[in-house]
C-alpha cells in the first residue's frame, strides 16, 4: 500500500511536488470556503479563499525561490498542489489526538532546520548559501511554515503509529548462514550458541556470498517469497532466536530473525486518516480525488 499522507522522509522539499508553486488562480479575496473537510471525528474544517490567497501570495513573494528551484518556469497546477498541502496538514493535525501524539516547539524547529538545509543546497553556488536560504525561507513565509508543520506533524504521527505496532508484527527481517553439509551446520550452530558472531561466520563461511557479505542479512522480506521450509522457519522463529539447521534445496541454513519492518502497517494508519475524510472543493478551483487524496485542476469547459 502506498501512503498518501506525506512522510518526512519523502518530503524532498526543494525538488518534489510537495514544494510546488505558481501563481494564484483565486481572483478575489473572500472568507468563503475554497475547501470544506468533514473529518473522521465528525468535526468540520474550512479553508477559505483568503487562506489560499495568502498562502499563494507568500510563495510568489520570492522570485529567487522560483528561479533557484524551477529556473523561472512555474509549474502548472500549483494552486491545486498548495491547496492539497493545506488539506493534508488539517487531516494530519486531526490524527494527533487519536494517536496520543503532540508536536512541540523543538520538533518544529528541527523541521525548519531540515528545510533550510535543503534550501541551502539549492543555493550552493551562491556566495553565501546559508544566508540566502534564510532570506528565502523568510520570503516564502507562511508557506515555509506550512511545510515545516507538515514535516513535524508527520514525524510525530509516524513515531506514534510505529510505537503502536511494535513487536513481532510486520515483515520479518532475517539473516542466515548457508552451508552444504548438515554436520557443518550443526557445528556452526554450536559455535553461535557458544557466543560466536553471526555476521562474522556468515561472511567467512556462508555459501550465499551475497548475503554473507552483509553478515548474512537478507533484509526485511515477505517470507512468502522464500522456499517453503525456509518460510515456515522464519514465520515460526522468535526474535533473535537461532533456528536450524533447516534443510532446503539449497543446503542447510542457520536462521535468525533480527527484527520486523512495520512500515506497511504504519502506512495503513496514515492512509486511514485520509480514508475517513470527506473533502468538498470549490469547483472553480478544482476537484478532490479521493483515490489519490489530491486536488486536481477543474475540468475544461
Amino acid at each position: 500500500m502506498t501512503r498518501i499522507a506525506p512522510r518526512p522522509r519523502l518530503l524532498a522539499v526543494v525538488a518534489a511536488a510537495s514544494f510546488t508553486i505558481a501563481g494564484c488562480g483565486v481572483s478575489t479575496g473572500s472568507d468563503e470556503p475554497v475547501a470544506t473537510l468533514t473529518l473522521g471525528s465528525g468535526s468540520t474544517v474550512e479553508i477559505s479563499q483568503d487562506d489560499l490567497r495568502a498562502m499563494m501570495g507568500s510563495i510568489n513573494g520570492s522570485q529567487r525561490f522560483v528561479d533557484a528551484i524551477y529556473n523561472g518556469e512555474l509549474p502548472v497546477g500549483a494552486e491545486q498542489a498548495v491547496l492539497t498541502q493545506m488539506i493534508q496538514i488539517e487531516v494530519l493535525r486531526s490524527g494527533l489526538d487519536g494517536a496520543g501524539a503532540t508536536v512541540d516547539d523543538a520538533a518544529v524547529t528541527t523541521a525548519e532546520e531540515t528545510l533550510r538545509s535543503q534550501l541551502e543546497q539549492a543555493f550552493a553556488s551562491s556566495a553565501d548559501p546559508a544566508t540566502e536560504a534564510d532570506e528565502v525561507a523568510e520570503e516564502i513565509g507562511i508557506y515555509f511554515d506550512l511545510i515545516a508543520d507538515t514535516v513535524a506533524t508527520s514525524t510525530a504521527l509516524d513515531e506514534a503509529f510505529s510505537a503502536n505496532v511494535e513487536g513481532d508484527t510486520g515483515v520479518p527481517c532475517a539473516s542466515h548462514i548457508l552451508v552444504a553439509d548438515e554436520a557443518d551446520a550443526d557445528a556452526i550452530l554450536a559455535e553461535l550458541e557458544g557466543g560466536a558472531d553471526f555476521a562474522t561466520i556468515a561472511a567467512e563461511r556462508s555459501l550465499d556470498t551475497g548475503s554473507g557479505a552483509q553478515g548474512g542479512d537478507l533484509g526485511c522480506t515477505d517470507p512468502q517469497g522464500f522456499v517453503a521450509e525456509f518460510r515456515d522457519a522464519v514465520l515460526a522463529a522468535e526474535l533473535d532466536e537461532l533456528v536450524g539447521p533447516i534443510e532446503t534445496e539449497f543446503g542447510f541454513h542457520i536462521i535468525k530473525v533480527t527484527g520486523y519492518d512495520n512500515s506497511t502497517l504504519v502506512d495503513a494508519e496514515f492512509n486511514a486518516l485520509f480514508t475517513d475524510v470527506v473533502v468538498v472543493v470549490d469547483p472553480e478551483v478544482g476537484n478532490w480525488d479521493p483515490t489519490t487524496q489530491q486536488v486536481t485542476p477543474p475540468a475544461e469547459p
